[in-house]
C-alpha cells in the first residue's frame, strides 16, 4: 500500500512547513550560515525580515510556494520556455537558539516506538555534547575550528540559513548582504559552508554523484505521487507517510496544519586519493603490501561491494554478472531476497546496511529511515589532490535518536548487524569506531570468501541537531519580535 499523497493534497495538509522536507529544493548551489543570537532583539527582526523578504533580504520559502514553483518549472519546459525560481531560503534553530529565543513551548521529537532515545532527547542534548559517546564521533578537538571554542568547547551556534540558487552570483550577493548587516541583524556568523552538486554523465542526462565518484541520491523514501515519474522506486520507498517519518506538528505555532521536522548536519570530509588508492589495492593481486587484496576478475567490484552499487548506479546484487553493466541501472526497485548469502553484495556493503529493504526481519525497520538532502562541497579537483572536499550531510527526521541515531549508532557502526549472520563488520564508508577486517566474496556469486581491512577515509569535522518550524511557527516567533518593539 502507497502513502504517497499528490502535490495538491500536500500543499493543502503541508503547506505551511518550511521548503527541502517533503521534496529538495532542487537547487545547484548552497551555502549554509551557522550564526549566534548575539542580540535577542535584533534577532527576532531578523526572522520578521526573513519571513517578508525584500530589499536585499532573502525570503523563506514553504512548501506551498516550493510545489507551486516547481509545478510553474514543468510547465515551462512543456512549452519550451525557462522558469528561474530564484533564491531559496529555509531557517532552521538548535535547542540552544529556542532557549535563546525565550520560546513559550519547545519543539518535541515524535515517539516512533522503536529503539533509540526517548521524547526530546538528543535534539535537547545536542550532536557537538555527545562526540564520542552515542555516536562513536571523533573528539571535539578534531572538528573545524568553527565549530568550538577552544579544543573541547562547544562555540555558541543558534540557528542554521540555508540558502540556495541555480546562479552562484545571486547566492553570492545574498551571503555577502547578510555578512555586511550582521551587527545590525544581531547575529554572528560562526560557520559557513559552501557546497555544488555534482554530475557526470551526458549533457542531456547527468547523474548526481559523490567525491569518491559513485552515483547518489538513489534511495529515498517518496512523499509525492508525482516522484514516481523518473525511475522505479522500491514498494518500501512509498510505504510510510511524511507524518510517518519527516514532520511532527509545530508546538511553536498555533495555527492548524502547522508542521515541522528535525533536521541533522554533519560535515564529512572525504579522502579522495586515499580511498581510490585503497580501493584499488582491495581488488587488485596479492603483494607484499597488500596481503589481503582479493585479486579479482574486475578489479572495479571491490569498490562496488563496499558501496553496494557500482560507481554508475548499478546495484552489485543486481547487476547481471561481475563486471558493470554498460547502461546506468538507476533504480530502486530491488532487494536482497536473491542474494540472502551476501554472495555478490556483502552484508557490510554501505547501501545494505542504511537501507537493508526488509532484511532485518524488524516490523519497525522502515520508521529508522531518513529523508537525506545533502551536498558535495569542495570540487573534483580539491578532492582528487586531498584539499578540503567531502559531504554537507543533511537529513530530515521526526525523531533524531530513533533515526538518524540509530542508523548511525545501530547499524553503520554496528558489527553484528544482522542476527544470524556473526560479525559482518562496520560501514566501509561512515562506519565509526575499531574497524575489524571485512568478508568479501571472492568470486561471483559464490559462497568462497575471504577477509580483508578497509581504513577509514571519511571523517566527522562538525555538525548538530536543529529544528526546522513551520511558517506559523516562525509567524509566532515574529509576533514577538514586533509586540517587543512597539
Amino acid at each position: 500500500m502507497s502513502a504517497l499523497i499528490s502535490p495538491e493534497d500536500a500543499i493543502k495538509r503541508y503547506g505551511k512547513a518550511q521548503g527541502n522536507i517533503l521534496k529538495g529544493h532542487g537547487r545547484e548551489n548552497v551555502t549554509l550560515l551557522f550564526v549566534e543570537f548575539v542580540d535577542t532583539a535584533k534577532a527576532r527582526q531578523w526572522i520578521v525580515q526573513l519571513l517578508n523578504g525584500g530589499n536585499g533580504t532573502p525570503r523563506i520559502i514553504s512548501t506551498e510556494q516550493q510545489l507551486l514553483d516547481r509545478q510553474k518549472l514543468r510547465q515551462a519546459k512543456e512549452q519550451g520556455s525557462t522558469f528561474d525560481a530564484g533564491l531559496f531560503a529555509s531557517l532552521l534553530f538548535t535547542a540552544a537558539g529556542l532557549k535563546h529565543l525565550q520560546v513559550p513551548a519547545m519543539p518535541q521529537e515524535a515517539t516512533n516506538q522503536a529503539p533509540g532515545r526517548g521524547r526530546d532527547g538528543a535534539f535537547a542534548a545536542g550532536m557537538r555534547d555527545l562526540a564520542g559517546s552515542q555516536l562513536s564521533d571523533p573528539a571535539l578537538s578534531n572538528w573545524d575550528a568553527g565549530w568550538r571554542s577552544g579544543p573541547t568547547t562547544a562555540s555558541p551556534i543558534h540557528a542554521l540559513l540555508l540558502l540556495a540558487d541555480d546562479q552562484v552570483l545571486e547566492l553570492e550577493q545574498a551571503v555577502a548582504g547578510i555578512e555586511t548587516r550582521a551587527t545590525d541583524l544581531g547575529i554572528r556568523i560562526r560557520v559557513q559552508e559552501q557546497g555544488k552538486r555534482l554530475k557526470e554523465g551526458p549533457a542531456e542526462e547527468p547523474h548526481d554523484i559523490e567525491h569518491f565518484g559513485y552515483a547518489d541520491g538513489l534511495s529515498q523514501p517518496l512523499y509525492l505521487k508525482d516522484d514516481t515519474n523518473g525511475p522505479k522506486p522500491h514498494s518500501l520507498d512509498t510505504q510510510l507517510g511524511a507524518e510517518e517519518l519527516v514532520l511532527v506538528p509545530d508546538a511553536l505555532s498555533q495555527q492548524p496544519n502547522s508542521w515541522g521536522s528535525f533536521l541533522v548536519f554533519r560535515k564529512l570530509e572525504q579522502n579522495v586519493p586515499g580511498f581510490k588508492d585503497a580501493e584499488k589495492a582491495l581488488g587488485g593481486p596479492k603483494t607484499e603490501d597488500h596481503p589481503d587484496a582479493l585479486d579479482l576478475d574486475n578489479p572495479e567490484r571491490a569498490g562496488a561491494m563496499l558501496v553496494g552499487r557500482f560507481e554508475n548506479g548499478t546495484p552489485v546484487t543486481m547487476s547481471r554478472t561481475d563486471q558493470i553493466d554498460n547502461k546506468p541501472a538507476f533504480t530502486n526497485d530491488f532487494d536482497y531476497t536473491a542474494d540472502t548469502a551476501g554472495s555478490k553484495c556483502p552484508f557490510h556493503a554501505h547501501i545494505r546496511k542504511m537501507n537493508p529493504r526488509g532484511e532485518t526481519k524488524d516490523a519497525l525497520e522502515l520508521k529508522h529511515r531518513i529523508t537525506r538532502r545533502g551536498i558535495p562541497y569542495g570540487s573534483r579537483d580539491d578532492a582528487q589532490n586531498r584539499r578540503e572536499a567531502g559531504l554537507l550531510f543533511m537529513c530530515y527526521q521526526r525523531n533524531i535518536g530513533q533515526q538518524f541515531e540509530f542508523l548511525q549508532r545501530s547499524w553503520s557502526n554496528n558489527e553484528n548487524f544482522l542476527f544470524g549472520h556473526g560479525t559482518v563488520g562496520l560501514d566501509p564508508i561512515i562506519g565509526q569506531g575499531n574497524r575489524p577486517k571485512l568478508t568479501f566474496p571472492t568470486s561471483w556469486d559464490n559462497a568462497t570468501t575471504a577477509q580483508a581491512g578497509f581504513e577509514q577515509f571519511v571523517t566527522l569535522r562538525g555538525g548538530e541537531y536543529f529544528y526546522a518550524p513551520s511558517i506559523g511557527g516562525l509567524e509566532a516567533l515574529a509576533q514577538t519580535a514586533q509586540a517587543a518593539a512597539v
